[in-house]
C-alpha cells in the first residue's frame, strides 16, 4: 500500500531512466523488477531512451523470467526506435533464456524484427540454429523458420515448384571381384 502511493508517475519515470536503467544490472531481483516496471511505465507513454534501455537491458534478460518478460514486452513496444545492429545480441541472449514463456516472447521479438527488417532471414536462421530451445517452445521456432525458408507469393522467382513432391533415387553399390564399386 505504501509502495502504490510512492510510485512514480511515467513523467516522474521518465525523467529519472538514466537511474532506472542503471539499476537494470543490479543482483538484487526486486531492484531489477522495480526498474523494469518503472520503465515500462515510460514505454507505455513514448518517452522511453531506447538507445539508453537498449544499453543496459541485457542485464535483466539474464535475471528472472519476470525481469526479463518485462524486458521483451518494452522491446516489442519499442520495435520502430531499435537499429538493426542491435537487436540480434538482445534476441541471443533472451532465446537462451531457460524458461519456454521467455523464449517464445523471443520468438514473437523475432519474427517482428524480421518484418521490420531488423535482422536479416540468413541472420536469424542461424541464430535459431545455434540455440538450443525448449521443447514446449520447438513448434514456434519450426513456424518461423518455415517462413524463413518459404518464398513469399509476391517473389518473382517463385517459379510454382515450391509444392512438388521430391523423389530420392537410390542405388544399391556391391563390391564385384576386383575391387571396384558397381
Amino acid at each position: 500500500r505504501t509502495l502504490r502511493m510512492l510510485a512514480m508517475t511515467p513523467n516522474e519515470a521518465a525523467s529519472r531512466q538514466a537511474p532506472l536503467c542503471a539499476l537494470l544490472t543490479s543482483p538484487i531481483t526486486a531492484t531489477t523488477t522495480l526498474a523494469v516496471n518503472e520503465l515500462a511505465k515510460t514505454s507505455h507513454t513514448n518517452q522511453l531512451d531506447t538507445t539508453l534501455f537498449l544499453h543496459c537491458c541485457p542485464g535483466a534478460l539474464t535475471g528472472t523470467k519476470t525481469n526479463a518478460v518485462g524486458v521483451l514486452k518494452i522491446l516489442l513496444d519499442n520495435l520502430n526506435a531499435i537499429n538493426p545492429n542491435q537487436i540480434q545480441p538482445l534476441l541471443d541472449l533472451a532465446l537462451t533464456f531457460p524458461h519456454p514463456q521467455v523464449q517464445r516472447l523471443a520468438l514473437d521479438l523475432a519474427e517482428q524484427s524480421l518484418k521490420a527488417k531488423l535482422i536479416e532471414p540468413t541472420q536469424l536462421t542461424q541464430l535459431l540454429a545455434q540455440t538450443q530451445l525448449d521443447p514446449l517452445t520447438q513448434p514456434t521456432a519450426q513456424k518461423l523458420q518455415a517462413t524463413l525458408t518459404s518464398p513469399s507469393p509476391q517473389d518473382p522467382t517463385n517459379t510454382g515448384t515450391e509444392n512438388q513432391i521430391p523423389y530420392v533415387l537410390t542405388y544399391k553399390w556391391e563390391l564385384n571381384n576386383e575391387n571396384t564399386w558397381t
